[in-house]
């Protein structure tokens, strides 16, 4: 986050650097410690809404951009493809991939 920025500006200015996608309707889901007692850092999940077709200008950084339904998104997550923590965090909070009760969080 730059400084003076809050989650939700910054949600949006990465968005729009990382995939050239416009959003709209942003909303701070939770933010958490990741790493509680080893780091103070402090992680946002926001929620938003892509508006229009993505600018083809971006930092270079994203080699492939696709959307996943929220079946494919629990599938992977049960064949173990995604792994890292940040990601399933982001993920299990809006409920997709909850292994305990056997897939989508209703």
């Amino acid at each position: 986050m730059d400084i003076n920025e809050t989650a939700i500006e910054t949600a949006a200015r990465e968005l729009l650097e990382e995939t050239g996608h416009q959003s709209a309707s942003h909303s701070l889901l939770y933010s958490y410690n990741p790493i509680n007692g080893t780091s103070d850092k402090e992680f946002h999940l926001v929620s938003c809404r892509v508006v229009g077709e993505p600018d083809s200008q971006t930092d270079g950084e994203i080699a492939e951009i696709r959307w996943f339904n929220r079946t494919e998104l629990s599938e992977m997550i049960e064949r173990n493809e995604i792994r890292d923590g940040l990601t399933l965090t982001g993920l299990l909070m809006i409920g997709i991939g909850n292994k305990i009760t056997g897939g989508i969080v209703a």
